[in-house]
């Protein structure tokens, strides 16, 4: 070996040394020379600047989640995370002895770091968790089609996306953060709609025709009707069962356009008018007949001609013609064939029956479905008094016995003038249905009177009627009885019915029970007293006080 070589030799050994007595020096807790994070060089920097930078990247870190269409955005710091400075910082500045011994190691290692070390776990992060996965969750969207204004809305169908609490979990878990913004893809499941486009396909492809051709009608005389886009739009009936959508005609539309469009070109009939005088036809005028469309015709041909689009849009129609109505004008005269004609009128058209009597003067009388037996409601109340008379005059009662909170005395106030239910009730428990019913038969009214009937205690019209009389003149209840009983009948609170509609003043007892609304009274009117009985089903007090009215004028005007 040559005495240059040698010297090389030498120097080289020298330079090594030298290096690697460098490198065996060079800071424990310093990043290497060539060291990058985040994209930017760090060499040098201890671990407590390389922990402060990434403190820095962690706090300015955010996190989108995907799951299909929907996105939501944290923080970092707020998903529950603790970041992991001091072994990030250890990754990039680890030299270990054996690569300090390497020469020129400090010059290729060149450790980078891209990504943030974090630890997820606590209550929050559960709690975030939860949260996401209830933003992140979408319902699926049903395709639809819907009529808005004159323009047909269609909704195409869109899948939607289920995600767990355990699904964000296991995406926050597997997830490299990285600075700046981090993007996790959370696997979810798909929800699929019920309805899809293609079910929407046909109600789609009928509603779009029926917006967009022109319907005629030709109506003989009157000339051509073309209902508009707007009119047309609202005879579209779009409809599903959650399955099958259909686009229909909306007959109830139709109709109301066909009758808007027969009322400017019908002639309406002049009506045949009837004179009847106590039920007897007394002159008659012809009338004239009219004429019309025929609106069920048309509204079929419209309905078919919207959604079919082979049928021929367009129509001529004849007028048809329309007989004319019959009108009577109904008198009746001031005799006992007046009023029999005018009861069995009423009670032969309306759901009322009806008993009329004088009770001096000319001694009138007129009656129908005077035998029916329905629910009595109140007027009941009448024939349980009778048994209480009959304890009143034995001695086995008195007014002053004590019954329920008050009298007897007071309990018969009750009954008849404010028509409460709770002593009559009483007193029927006392003396027993059956009994009560064996009692009013013995007293001579009918078998439609008892209280053993299954729905409720029944009456007739009739035997209100033979109740009045037998009050009036005596016969029935007397004395002292008979006065108290007509006082507190003429006191009763309910007087909107027969009170109302005659000239003088009464003695009256009501009943109103579900639908049914009865009124039996004594009636004195300035020119006679009369007996008039009116039970009805279906109707009002008001229509009560109409039929008095009409009565007390048939009898004395």
């Amino acid at each position: 070996m040559t005495h240059r070589v040698r010297h090389l030799f030498l120097v080289g050994g020298i330079g090594i040394g030298l290096i690697i007595s460098l490198q065996l020096i060079y800071p424990y807790n310093t990043a290497l020379p060539f060291a990058h994070a985040f994209g930017q060089s760090v060499g040098g920097e201890t671990t407590n600047q390389l922990s402060a930078l990434f403190q820095k990247q962690f706090e300015s870190s955010n996190v989108e989640f995907h799951a299909g269409t929907h996105v939501s955005a944290r923080k970092l710091s707020v998903l529950g995370a603790t970041l992991n400075s001091e072994r990030m910082a250890t990754r990039i500045s680890e030299y270990l002895w054996w690569q300090r011994l390497l020469p020129l190691s400090l010059l290729w290692l060149q450790p980078s770091l891209d990504t943030l070390d974090v630890t997820m776990s606590g209550a929050q992060a559960v709690s975030q968790a939860t949260s996401l996965a209830q933003e992140l969750t979408y319902a699926p969207t049903d395709a639809s089609v819907a009529i808005k204004g004159d323009e047909l809305s269609i909704v195409n169908s869109v899948a939607g996306y289920s995600v767990t609490t355990g699904d964000v979990q296991h995406a926050i878990s597997t997830a490299l953060y990285q600075g700046g913004t981090t993007r996790i893809d959370v696997m979810g499941s798909v929800m699929s709609p019920q309805l899809l486009d293609s079910d929407t396909a046909k109600a789609r492809s009928i509603a779009a025709s029926a917006l967009s051709r022109t319907i005629s009608i030709t109506v003989a005389g009157h000339g051509t009707y073309s209902p508009d886009k707007a009119t047309r739009a609202g005879w579209i009936a779009i409809t599903t069962d959650g399955k099958d959508v259909r686009a229909t005609a909306n007959r109830e539309a139709i109709m109301r356009y066909v009758t808007s469009l027969n009322q400017s070109v019908k002639v309406d009939p002049t009506p045949v008018k009837v004179s009847v005088v106590d039920g007897v036809e007394t002159a008659r005028v012809a009338g004239v007949a009219g004429s019309a469309l025929d609106t069920d015709a048309l509204v079929d041909w419209l309905s078919s001609a919207l959604v079919d689009t082979t049928k021929e849009p367009t129509i001529s129609v004849q007028l048809v013609p329309v007989n004319p109505s019959v009108e009577y004008v109904r008198s009746y005269s001031h005799t006992q064939a007046g009023l029999r004609a005018y009861v069995a009128y009423a009670t032969s058209t309306q759901n009322v029956r009806i008993v009329v009597q004088q009770l001096d003067g000319n001694g009138w009388s007129a009656s129908g479905r005077a035998s029916e037996s329905i629910p009595s409601a109140s007027t009941y109340k009448l024939y349980v008094m009778l048994r209480v008379f009959d304890d009143i005059n034995s001695g086995k009662l008195t007014w002053d016995t004590p019954m329920l909170d008050t009298t007897a005395g007071g309990c018969f106030e009750r009954t008849i003038v404010p028509s409460t239910n709770p002593c009559a009730e009483e007193w029927i428990r006392q003396y027993g249905r059956s009994a009560l019913t064996d009692y009013v038969h013995a007293k001579g009214f009918s078998n439609g009177t008892g209280f053993t009937f299954s729905d409720a205690t029944h009456t007739t019209a009739g035997d209100l009627a033979t109740y009045l009389v037998g009050l009036y003149n005596g016969t029935l209840v007397s004395g002292s009885n008979r006065d108290i009983l007509l006082e507190k009948m003429g006191r009763q609170l309910y007087r909107y019915g027969i009170p109302t509609g005659t000239k003088g003043w009464t003695q009256d007892k009501v009943g109103f029970l579900w639908d049914y609304i009865h009124d039996a009274a004594i009636v004195h009117n300035p020119k006679g007293s009369y007996l008039l009985v009116i039970m009805t089903k279906g109707y009002s007090y008001g229509y009560i006080a109409n039929v008095a009215r009409q009565i007390d004028t048939i009898l004395y005007e």
